[in-house]
């Protein structure tokens, strides 16, 4: 019987240790952005774009380009990651999940076509490295 306790135990431990890491995301650095091209699709915004969609290259020296915000540079900080383009200034939170995907929740400043969010347009996309 007492083997039997520590069975469940053991595997009531394993249970919680697969669940806990599988609910686990982790912030994105800048080694997983540079030399990296990822797809993402859009699944939530507060206002309706006009694309669902669009792939965004990250390249060395911070170097940005995305099918939809243009070409422009980036940063990865503690706060997250910030990117400058020629139609908005683009701030967001980007975790990379544990099956390798991406979100990223994004806010949009004032600035070109996020002029008229002033306070921000958010998106919430879902990405992954293309191929």
């Amino acid at each position: 019987m007492k083997t039997q306790g520590k069975v469940s135990l053991v595997a009531g431990s394993m249970l919680i240790t697969y669940f806990s890491s599988a609910a686990m995301a982790e912030s994105v650095g800048t080694k997983d952005l540079v030399g990296k091209k990822i797809c993402w699709v859009l699944s939530a915004a507060s206002y309706n774009p006009p694309v669902s969609s669009s792939t965004s290259t990250y390249s060395a020296g911070g170097k940005y380009y995305d099918t939809y915000w243009g070409a422009g540079t980036f940063t990865v900080t503690a706060q997250g990651f910030h990117a400058v383009t020629g139609i908005g200034i683009l701030d967001a939170q980007i975790e990379k999940l544990p099956d390798g995907t991406f979100k990223s929740t994004a806010v949009c400043s004032a600035q070109g076509n996020c002029e008229a969010g002033r306070g921000g347009p958010t998106f919430v996309s879902t990405g992954r490295y293309c191929k």
